[in-house]
């Protein structure tokens, strides 16, 4: 039996009933605050917030005029009585601390699927950080890496950053920034500074599954994440939170001629960690761990790309591409370094549509297949051989999974992947009524009403 279209009365009473109930769960806020239930308050205050950036970005009740009405209400409400999300978001684990300790991830993770891009960073020094530094030393325990990067464009005076990393820990194997951590950090400014209306937000509380549902454009809470997937951010954030950077841009202060309070800077130095955060864990007695970070401060690179306008913005709906290949392996630094290239295309920076194999295993850090084919004096040749040929194809596998489900959503019309005397290389065919709307204004970043999206299970 086909369902019956609501009459205009229905309507009106479903609007009523939506802001009735944010009314109701703002008064059962106050009474949890006021009775001192600081778990009730946090669980509360994260509901109403996350309402909030529903009606802000997606729309809470169907109707675009009581979502407004909805916001005015609670607007009006954390301003009378001097109510911050963060705060509230900052109870939660506060509250978690000794009660219902195995819930911290929905409370803390409600946010991320209200984000609508990845903002990445596309600085030369963030992808000159990925490759091999110009000195390595190793003093004391600390292991420091050093680049000279320069920042000038093609055939212009040189204008170098300098930048130092020291890493606190075991063993004299360098740990330089990846590309893995490269979208990290993505993920964490992202999440940092989109969650409110375009006002960044630290203290940040975030755990290892938020950081990868924005990464990998997730908006399902209930979708399993394996502790594999998680594996490489744990390790991520652990090494740069225990990693300081120093930045040396008196250069390119000096050609910006930069100054404060009309008074011309001289020299400019930046020295932080990577990313500036506390890790919690907690254990219930049923051995349930939970993972948190407390991020303090926009990692200081993003805020860099940021306020040089050096970010690329990813809709989410790009982002996730798991309905045609696994989030495992290299999917992250694929996905972005094609996207990259892409996005290059459409702003006509970029004007080669065939993407070498060996230019994204060059850019991302991604060892070629050769190298991850294990090969001692004893490997028989044709077995050398067929594992590298596995890896190609297991490449090639991941590179069309990718595109195919951005093909599907129309980000482009097509693609071939094709083996010449370079190798592997895949061709892009843009779709022309994307481009066309960017050609329009370039710096804007891609629309996600361009895209088709892709059907509700």
């Amino acid at each position: 039996m086909s369902k019956k279209k609501k009459t205009e009365k229905e309507q009106v009473s479903e609007e009523e009933k939506n802001i009735e109930t944010v009314k109701k769960l703002i008064d059962e806020l106050m009474k949890a605050k006021s009775d001192g239930n600081k778990l009730e308050y946090a669980q509360l205050g994260i509901s109403l917030y996350s309402i909030f950036v529903a009606c802000y970005y997606q729309g809470f009740s169907g109707d675009e005029q009581t979502d407004e009405e909805i916001m005015q209400i609670i607007a009006e409400f954390t301003n009378a009585n001097n109510i911050e999300f963060h705060n509230v978001t900052g109870d939660i684990i506060n509250a978690l601390k000794n009660n219902h300790l195995e819930s911290a991830d929905n409370f803390i993770e409600t946010k991320s699927k209200f984000l609508k891009y990845l903002g990445l960073m596309k600085d030369k020094v963030m992808t000159r950080l990925i490759e091999e530094p110009d000195k390595i030393e190793y003093d004391a325990g600390q292991l420091q890496t050093h680049w000279a990067i320069d920042q000038s464009r093609d055939d212009m005076p040189e204008v170098p950053v300098y930048l130092s990393l020291t890493y606190q820990g075991n063993g004299k194997k360098p740990k330089n920034i990846s590309s893995l951590d490269w979208v990290v950090m993505g993920a964490i400014g992202s999440a940092g500074f989109n969650i409110t209306t375009n006002r960044p937000e630290y203290p940040l509380y975030i755990t290892p599954e938020e950081i990868f549902r924005i990464m990998n454009g997730i908006t399902d809470t209930r979708k399993k994440i394996h502790e594999s997937q998680l594996k490489g951010i744990r390790e991520s954030m652990n090494k740069m939170r225990t990693s300081m950077l120093y930045m040396d841009i008196t250069d390119e202060i000096e050609k910006h001629n930069l100054s404060i309070n009309d008074e011309r800077i001289i020299e400019g130095t930046i020295e932080d960690n990577v990313i500036h955060a506390s890790k919690m864990e907690f254990k219930t007695k049923s051995h349930k761990k939970v993972t948190g970070y407390k991020v303090l401060a926009e990692p200081f690179l993003y805020t860099y790309n940021r306020s040089k306008g050096h970010l690329i913005f990813m809709p989410r709906v790009l982002a996730d591409v798991s309905d045609e290949t696994g989030l495992d392996g290299y999917t992250v630094e694929i996905r972005t370094y094609l996207y990259q290239r892409i996005e290059m295309l459409y702003t006509k920076t970029l004007h080669n549509s065939k993407i070498l194999f060996s230019a994204l295993y060059e850019a991302t850090g991604i060892p070629a297949p050769e190298m991850r084919v294990k090969r001692t004096e004893e490997t028989p040749e044709k077995n050398y051989q067929a594992g590298i040929r596995k890896q190609r194809k297991r490449d090639r596998d991941k590179v069309t999974g990718i595109l195919t489900s951005w093909k599907k959503k129309e980000y482009i019309s097509d693609f071939s992947i094709t083996n010449g005397k370079k190798g592997d290389a895949v061709t892009i065919i843009l779709n022309p009524n994307i481009s066309a709307e960017r050609e329009k204004d370039k710096t804007k970043a891609l629309d996600p009403a361009l895209l088709k999206m892709p059907a509700k299970a």
